[in-house]
């Protein structure tokens, strides 16, 4: 039967290619898509969860994931635009879809680990290094191709899912800010969106949210920020990108403005909620 929730939908969406391919299914919600559906299993795919990944992924091997998959592997993307092969300082492989929607980097869809053939693994994961399965050339045409669709088909279950309320101008509104909260936006824009003036549009978001565009925008991204903190590790660098802040000191003094207390310390009041299974380096 059709899971009601989209979060759920999509969720068993990514179970299914696990199950078919045997592979860990990650996505980097660049533009903050995914944390705005506020599922925790579907968040938790968010962060590379792989016990290849995982293995020794503190202090500075972390810093290094940190520094491939969600710094280095982003930047790859948005500059190959089409799916390609990553292959890790840690010796593992993975198929990489990236996902673009007007121009702006919505999604990342990950598959793997594989056992890289490129590059050779440290010494303390070589024994996990020999147990990966190796990259098939038909493996990677049918998988790259399905979770290229697979995450088309997520953009348009949001899409849906705001057109069911965009009957009403406060649904239009909210859509336009669940797809572009991740990066700058303007009054103007919106009331292009909207066939507005920008006078009307800013009269209209009064009405209907009874305060200013900028409070409203000033919220959203206060919002992703949360979900972010409680249930993923990203740093606070990433969070800021993904939620549309200048950079990560802008964001700490907005969010404590706004919660009464730090990024920090609102992370460790829920920090119940992140499981880690991770080990410390050896």
């Amino acid at each position: 039967m059709l899971k009601a929730d989209i979060g759920e939908r999509i969720e068993a969406g990514l179970r299914m290619i696990e199950q078919r391919w045997d592979v860990t299914c990650t996505l980097h919600d660049q533009a903050g898509a995914i944390a705005a559906l506020n599922n925790a299993e579907l968040i938790w795919h968010c962060s590379h969860h792989h016990p290849y990944c995982q293995k020794y992924r503190r202090n500075e091997w972390g810093r290094n994931c940190v520094e491939y998959c969600q710094k280095g592997l982003r930047v790859e993307a948005r500059r190959r635009i089409k799916p390609f092969i990553s292959n890790c300082w840690k010796g593992g492989s993975e198929i990489v879809v990236p996902i673009f929607r007007d121009g702006v980097h919505m999604l990342t869809i990950f598959a793997g680990i594989f056992r890289s053939k490129e590059n050779r693994p440290p010494k303390a994961v070589s024994s996990m290094y020999e147990s990966l399965p190796e990259l098939s050339l038909k493996q990677t045409q049918e998988l790259g191709q399905f979770m290229h669709t697979f995450a088309l088909g997520i953009l348009g279950e949001i899409d849906m899912m705001h057109q069911e309320r965009s009957g009403d101008r406060r649904g239009q509104i909210g859509r336009y800010l669940h797809f572009n909260i991740c990066k700058s936006v303007t009054l103007t824009q919106l009331s292009a969106t909207l066939n507005l003036s920008v006078s009307r549009t800013s009269h209209l978001i009064k009405e209907l949210f009874g305060i200013p565009f900028q409070q409203l925008v000033l919220n959203e991204r206060i919002k992703r920020a949360c979900i972010y903190l409680e249930q993923t590790g990203y740093t606070l660098e990433a969070i800021a990108e993904r939620t549309g802040f200048a950079n990560h000191y802008y964001m700490s003094r907005q969010f404590k403005k706004a919660m009464g207390v730090s990024p920090g310390q609102h992370r460790k009041r829920h920090q119940h909620q992140l499981a880690s299974t991770i080990e410390p380096a050896p």
